[in-house]
């Protein structure tokens, strides 16, 4: 009995050692497993962590390269177009510089085309026959001389401008130089002559041969006399518009009004001759002639176009606007719709190369998208349509812009930019690129309906002229491209305006540049004599600030506005 007691007691304890040795691997065991589930979360927790550094760092790096890629960009294209000062001086003659521009955005058109030959081989047979100036009251009706007021007094002074003479700004405005002239007829084309030879500086002007012609192009209007004429300004010293001008060329002719002109984008090679001149007649025709360069020195030569072989008449319609696509070639828009493209290297050059109808009306503006792409073309008609067409398929996909109700007076191309330029319901301004052709920007807008704009080749300042007397200059690029987003400031040039009792006009200067604000205003009918109807900056480096305006009332302003 003491014997199986004894193993009875041993065997207990021996019960009571082992379940406590169980207990305590249990609570060991148990420890380990927290002790190895912390460790595996702080490792996945330094693997989030060094994972989102990661992250961070690539991200970082890319917003660095992205930066980096967009500073780059933007000093090589466009930054340092915008950062002309919009001071009240607006210093455009650094634009001149050639030291100053970026050659890959700016360019003068001679360096276009300074590879390409001079196409004209028929330059030789004579178009422009001289004539005795008494004939130039036959082609001309006399005009009475101006009566303009101008000054910065109160009153201002009172100054008479006969016909064919001019006014100095100087006398005036001891500041600006620059000339008021009285053409005598009511102005609609306007252009500078690419380039300049023996030192002087060429504006071909055109209109209506009196005031009493109507601006009615939609129907058929019989032929009048008219005359165009070409203005010659000598440089300065500096580089100025400081020497008076002088009418060089008088050529008359008997095909009516003249609407549209443009000289050929490429300087003459041939001696004795300024370039050619492409321009719309009020008859219906196109007609492209040679310009003479005069040999004297301070006599107006006077001519008379006759037997033009370079011409282009439709069928049943008339021609209305014309651009150049290159030196030998260009476009003609007609009153049916129809686009014509003419070759002058042919052998028959007064047969279009490509014809085909891009409107079903009349085609108010084309230009070309020369020369970056010189196949596309760009068409506004009355129907309130902005058509692009590539002229190596015209009867294929054609891109639209997006339609408004209002028709579209205004249609340039800004090459160095690539984008196109617009009226915004007739009395607004608007650009659109040519990536995003359905999204437009605002840029502004005039009391009276915009009448024409000029761009420049060689600085980023646009030039816009309306039917309320205005001549304004705005710098876009700056608001559009800067990173400040700086509001819009536009120096107005000056204002013309008119008095019915005695006829006479009064030009407002001095304007100082000003934030522009979007303002809803009544609508105002204008006297038609007081429009501005056309503009153009001057296509040359050294010369790039001068700008010529024209109006109604037969008033060329043409102003340095380089300081």
């Amino acid at each position: 009995m003491s014997i199986s007691r004894k193993n009875g007691e041993i065997s207990s304890e021996f019960e009571e050692d082992n379940d406590i040795s169980l207990d305590e691997e249990y609570e060991e065991s148990k420890n380990k497993k927290k002790q190895i589930f912390c460790s595996n979360q702080i490792k996945e927790r330094k693997t989030r962590q060094s994972y989102h550094l990661e992250d961070k760092k690539s991200k970082d790096s890319e917003e660095e390269c992205r930066t980096i890629q967009d500073k780059r960009k933007t000093r090589e294209n466009v930054t340092r177009a915008a950062r002309c000062t919009e001071s009240l001086h607006f210093d455009i003659k650094s634009w001149g510089n050639i030291e100053a521009i970026d050659k890959t955005m700016f360019k003068a058109v001679d360096e276009i085309f300074e590879k390409v030959l001079w196409p004209f081989r028929y330059i030789e047979n004579e178009e422009l026959n001289n004539v005795n100036e008494l004939i130039l009251n036959d082609y001309l009706k006399t005009s009475l001389p101006l009566k303009v007021y101008i000054g910065t007094c109160e009153p201002s002074k009172l100054h008479i401008i006969e016909r064919f003479s001019f006014y100095s700004l100087n006398k005036a405005y001891p500041l600006k130089t620059g000339y008021i002239i009285h053409t005598g007829f009511p102005i609609w084309g306007l252009d500078w002559c690419p380039g300049y030879l023996e030192g002087k500086q060429y504006l071909a002007v055109s209109g209506h041969p009196d005031y009493e012609t109507h601006s009615t192009l939609l129907y058929t209007t019989e032929p009048k006399k008219s005359a165009i004429q070409i203005w010659s300004f000598l440089p300065g010293s500096d580089d100025g518009l400081c020497n008076n001008p002088q009418l060089e060329i008088f050529i008359f002719h008997a095909y009516g009004s003249v609407w549209d002109l443009k000289w050929c984008p490429l300087t003459s090679k041939i001696e004795g001759k300024l370039g050619f001149l492409a321009a719309i007649f009020g008859d219906g025709c196109a007609r492209i002639f040679s310009i003479p360069l005069s040999n004297k020195s301070n006599e107006t030569l006077y001519m008379k176009l006759e037997q033009v072989k370079l011409f282009l008449k439709i069928h049943d319609t008339r021609c209305t606007c014309l651009c150049w696509i290159s030196s030998n070639r260009i476009a003609i828009g007609a009153s049916n719709g129809q686009i014509c493209i003419l070759d002058l290297e042919k052998k028959d050059p007064n047969i279009p190369i490509i014809s085909f109808f891009a409107h079903n009306t009349y085609i108010r503006n084309i230009a070309s998208c020369s020369p970056s792409y010189p196949n596309l073309l760009i068409s506004s008609a009355y129907d309130c349509t902005v058509k692009i067409t590539d002229i190596r398929d015209p009867l294929g996909d054609i891109a639209f812009i997006q339609r408004q109700r209002a028709m579209n007076y205004i249609v340039q191309w800004w090459d160095k930019l690539s984008c196109i330029i617009l009226s915004d319901n007739m009395c607004g301004l608007r650009f659109i690129f040519s990536r995003a052709l359905q999204s437009s920007n605002h840029i502004i807008s005039l009391d009276g309906t915009l009448w024409a704009i000029a761009i420049s080749p060689v600085h980023p300042f646009v030039a816009v002229t309306g039917a309320d007397g205005t001549a304004a200059i705005v710098n876009f690029v700056k608001k559009t491209f800067s990173k400040l987003r700086q509001p819009l400031s536009i120096r107005k040039i000056y204002q013309l305006s008119i008095n019915y009792q005695d006829m006479s006009y009064l030009l407002v200067e001095n304007f100082k540049p000003e934030k522009y604000q979007k303002i809803n205003s009544n609508p105002i009918i204008f006297p038609p004599e007081i429009g501005i109807t056309v503009a153009s900056w001057n296509p040359t480096k050294k010369y790039g600030g001068w700008l010529a305006s024209g109006s109604a009332s037969g008033i060329l302003r043409v102003e340095d506005l380089s300081f």
